[in-house]
């Protein structure tokens, strides 16, 4: 592993820690933390859109000298504080479709999140998000597969 860089789950680079800078392309990373659980994400600011991520491209936005309209909650480090998921995977999971503009496969959403707690918070998060309706569909889809009713044994129909 890189030094910096966080450690992967399921083979999934994770994002390194450090502050808002400038890709090597020019384009301007924006970095999100989750309040109180250090979380941590670096997203190109081009990656946050209308129809992918409008709330995050809101607390990201430039205001100018408009100070009527809010603007995102940053930390000492200049990162946007995000209010959740604290789930670990269901985070790296939610951040990932940002940057892929919602394109991750059912297989592969299962792959992120590997378990029922990861799953029930992303759905409870994917609002927040405001991720495009399919992915939405996908992971609700994905949390119903992991509730499974008991088999009728000897109840003979």
């Amino acid at each position: 592993a890189s030094r910096g860089a966080l450690p992967s789950i399921a083979g999934i680079p994770q994002s390194s820690p450090r502050s808002a800078c400038s890709a090597e392309d020019g384009s301007e990373e924006v970095v999100f933390v989750v309040r109180g659980e250090g979380h941590i994400a670096r997203i190109r600011r081009r990656a946050l859109t209308e129809d992918i991520s409008p709330v995050l491209l809101a607390l990201v936005a430039d205001r100018g000298d408009d100070d009527s309209m809010p603007s995102g909650e940053r930390d000492s480090q200049g990162r946007y504080i995000l209010d959740g998921p604290t789930n670990t995977h269901a985070f790296n999971f939610l951040v990932e479709c940002v940057r892929r503009g919602g394109q991750v496969g059912a297989a592969e959403m299962a792959e992120w999140m590997p378990d029922l707690d990861s799953r029930l918070e992303a759905c409870r998060n994917v609002d927040y998000y405001l991720l495009p309706g399919p992915i939405k569909s996908q992971l609700t889809k994905l949390l119903l597969s992991s509730f499974s009713l008991p088999t009728a044994a000897g109840s003979g129909t």
